[in-house]
């Protein structure tokens, strides 16, 4: 028999914004706001950069070829979180990589997109998201 749970707002009963969820297997759990990607965006970076949808994400900035950042709207607790990227681009093979001159902060980070072979280029479908602990 199927059951089916509506709920507008889950709260954790010993402290209220962590939740316990059992994995794959039954033998361990997770931690669900760990678990969550906190922001995320799915960007057109040719010509003038645009967000085609995101979650958390106030904007971006084209700063030029193959060069972009991106600011979430809530912040992180620190600039420790975790980014993970790809881009796509039906011409060119490509590789996501931060900027290695400016560091992330807890709202923003900066980031190039490199073909296979080495040169900064524009991306048609760049995809970003999120982890870590919000402020």
């Amino acid at each position: 028999m199927a059951s089916e749970l509506k709920v507008n707002t889950l709260t954790g009963v010993s402290t209220a914004g962590s939740i316990a969820v059992t994995g794959e297997g039954n033998s361990t759990t997770t931690n669900l706001q760990q678990g969550l990607a906190k922001a995320w965006v799915n960007l057109n970076g040719t010509s003038t950069a645009a967000v085609r949808d995101s979650f958390n994400n106030s904007s971006i900035t084209d700063h030029g070829t193959g060069n972009y950042s991106n600011t979430v709207s809530s912040a992180f607790d620190n600039a420790n979180y975790v980014v993970t990227a790809m881009s796509q681009d039906t011409s060119v093979g490509d590789v996501i990589a931060y900027d290695s001159g400016t560091a992330p902060t807890t709202t923003a980070v900066k980031m190039y997109n490199f073909t296979t072979g080495s040169s900064v280029a524009d991306c048609a479908r760049i995809c970003i998201s999120y982890q870590g602990d919000l402020a």
